[in-house]
């Protein structure tokens, strides 16, 4: 088994720069694949710069633990409510939420900088096969929606599609490549859901309730993109949750499938879905 490094990134209210390596979980995937392992942490590689704020859904967190803090990504599905992973908010005590950015190294006036009340991880979350990685922060004020935060929608409950074939969109402030640093400007890319059958021959840790995308034109997540959303038609099917480790070129990544997870979110926020 080969032990998985998560590289951290933080800040407190400003920029957030690398801060330590944890080991966080050890895994393995089919040997037809030379046995390269997922790694919990997800990126941008080789994505674009996105439009300033034409992604007025997207969250950035900072999560504070009590002798640590990471960088993740969100989305707002309330104005008190941001969907993440679970594994973003596993050990963490509380969050610093940023709304309406674009360029975190420019001081922005659309920005909106909150606090969190409760950060809540899946009961079931598992960190040896990372199913049920899903979590939910609930803001300790509601936010107020403007042009430049917006609430996301949320699959509803009667679909049935597996979105195969389907073309999405995944954003984050993430490493644009394993060793690199984080991008200041939110980026994002286009990219094709594969099926779960043909993921699983990649990642054996592949279930019903998660979903991929293909990592053809070397487009993914990677380490800091982590809880972002995933999104079709504009309604957020995924959360980032996993892709392979030193975000390997080439390799799909993983998400946790929202409509797996309607009747938590609903339990958990009172929203009505």
């Amino acid at each position: 088994m080969k032990v998985v490094v998560l590289f951290f990134l933080a800040g407190a209210l400003a920029l957030p720069a690398d801060l330590d390596e944890a080991e966080f979980k050890a895994m393995s995937v089919d040997p037809t694949f030379n046995k390269l392992p997922p790694d919990l942490s997800s990126r941008i590689t080789n994505g674009v710069e996105a439009s300033p704020h034409s992604i007025p859904y997207q969250a950035y967190l900072i999560v504070s633990g009590s002798n640590k803090s990471w960088l993740c990504g969100g989305s707002l599905i309330s104005p008190k409510h941001i969907l993440t992973a679970g594994h973003c908010v596993d050990g963490g005590i509380s969050a610093t939420v940023y709304l309406g950015s674009h360029n975190l190294h420019e001081t922005e006036s659309t920005r909106v900088i909150v606090q969190s009340r409760h950060l809540i991880r899946h009961e079931n979350y598992n960190k040896s096969d990372i199913s049920n990685d899903i979590g939910v922060i609930e803001l300790e004020t509601e936010v107020e929606l403007n042009e430049n935060i917006k609430v996301i929608s949320l699959p509803s409950r009667d679909v049935t599609e597996d979105y195969v074939g389907a073309n999405v969109k995944l954003s984050g402030w993430g490493r644009v490549a394993g060793d690199q640093a984080t991008s200041a400007v939110l980026l994002e890319v286009n990219s094709t859901v594969i099926s779960n059958t043909q993921c699983r021959q990649v990642y054996s840790i592949v279930i019903d309730s998660m979903l991929c995308i293909s990592g053809t034109g070397g487009v993914g997540s990677c380490k800091g993109d982590s809880g972002g959303p995933l999104v079709y038609d504009n309604v957020q099917i995924g959360v980032v949750s996993y892709g392979a480790t030193g975000c390997a070129v080439g390799y799909p990544s993983g998400f946790s499938r929202v409509t797996s997870f309607l009747d938590w979110i609903e339990e958990k926020t009172g929203l009505s879905l």
